[in-house]
């Protein structure tokens, strides 16, 4: 901020001043363009939301399935034994079919709900509501362990050896 103040003549502090305006003024202005977006692209997402819900629950319901069941007489050999060839009886002649059909219970299929799950956390995404994950880093040097907290976006308040190099009393505090 002082390079930038002594190019134009300007003292830091009114260049910060100058900066915060600006950032609030496109905040301001940024935002009535980005609401419509963000609307519309929340839509999108709520339709795939539903479709997704509604095959999980199609994905749930029971199924029918068909089975042709014949009744049929083997060939046989002289003892009475069904006669088999390439590991199979001999059909002689269909005697009767039917159709049975049964139905069984599905547990549904869990790609429809994770596909939710994502539409979802998209949703939250859009609007800020999805908090960032905090970290922090952990440096051991010389028996002193630092935390670097995390903002969040990966970038720490101070350069992490900056912390390491900071002069220490003989307790290991630091100067700073």
């Amino acid at each position: 901020m002082a390079k930038i103040g002594a190019e134009f003549n300007l003292s830091a502090a009114r260049v910060c001043s100058i900066c915060k305006a600006v950032e609030k003024w496109l905040l301001k202005n940024t935002q009535a363009a980005v609401i419509p977006i963000k609307m519309q692209h929340t839509r999108r997402l709520e339709e795939q939301l539903d479709k997704a819900l509604a095959e999980y629950d199609r994905s749930r319901e029971d199924a029918e399935v068909e089975k042709i069941v014949n009744e049929v007489d083997f060939e046989r050999d002289e003892q009475g034994n069904p006669l088999i060839r390439n590991g199979r009886p001999v059909i002689r002649e269909i005697k009767s079919s039917r159709i049975e059909k049964t139905k069984s219970g599905r547990l549904g299929d869990p790609r429809y709900l994770e596909q939710a799950r994502k539409c979802l956390t998209d949703i939250r995404k859009i609007w800020g509501a999805e908090e960032p994950e905090k970290h922090e880093t952990k440096i051991t040097q010389n028996n002193v362990v630092v935390y670097i907290p995390d903002n969040g976006r990966g970038d720490t308040t101070r350069p992490v050896q900056d912390v390491i190099d900071a002069p220490r009393d003989d307790n290991g505090n630091g100067s700073d």
